[in-house]
């Protein structure tokens, strides 16, 4: 298991904001359980994104193409 790691086999629920939900996420699905949550861990109460949404970009440099019936210059 990862370090600071500490999935419950049981249902119940589990934290998507905690940092190590991969690990978990990982160790659980190796191990086949249908269930399994965050009840024992020190993490389960972290309520803040690890990753902002304004950070994660889809596309760097987008374009947009406008009808030709739009004009900027008033015409």
């Amino acid at each position: 298991m990862a370090p600071n790691t500490n999935p419950v086999r049981k249902s119940g629920t589990r934290n998507i904001y905690c940092p190590y939900y991969d690990g978990c996420l990982d160790f659980s699905a190796k191990r086949n359980w249908q269930f399994w949550d965050c009840s024992q861990c020190a993490h389960r109460l972290i309520q803040k994104p690890i990753i902002e949404d304004h950070v994660m970009v889809k596309d760097a440099s987008p374009c947009y193409e406008l009808p030709s019936s739009i004009s900027f210059y008033g015409n």
